[in-house]
């Protein structure tokens, strides 16, 4: 027995009337469409994560103005540059060579203590001086 038959036999006593087709296909559609539905809407339900919401206010009636001078959040509170650049710069770069030059030597002592343990193989290419070749001799399996 097919599905089918299996819905207008429990849908026609309720309604009264012969089902048709068409309506069967309009619930099997509605079935899949509500499941579609459900799966989009728990792909799409957004995860909890703390609201940085503009409901709250911590100024009291205060103006906009006088909230930003008592946080310090002007234009003018911001740190004014003052000495020269080229000092500061050269000072910065100094610390990066270090750390760059500290980073190379590190690495050659690691490379070097691998190799002299046998942990590191550089799988090395044979001399292909000392490799002979015979053209006409056809090759053994």
């Amino acid at each position: 027995m097919n599905p089918e038959s299996d819905l207008v036999s429990a849908i026609n006593p309720l309604v009264g009337y012969t089902v048709s087709s068409s309506l069967i296909l309009l619930v099997n559609e509605r079935r899949m469409l509500s499941r579609q539905v459900r799966q989009l809407t728990t792909a799409l339900r957004p995860l909890a994560v703390r609201s940085m919401s503009t409901d709250y206010h911590d100024d009291h009636g205060k103006s906009g103005a006088q909230v930003a001078l008592e946080h310090r959040s002007r234009l003018s509170d911001l740190p004014v540059p003052e000495g020269s650049w080229q000092e500061y710069h050269n000072k910065r770069n100094t610390t990066f060579n270090l750390m760059l030059a500290g980073g190379i030597i590190a690495f050659i002592t690691t490379v070097i203590i691998m190799k002299q343990t046998d942990t590191l193989y550089l799988h090395g290419q044979p001399d292909l001086k000392k490799i002979k070749i015979e053209p006409n001799k056809p090759k053994s399996t």
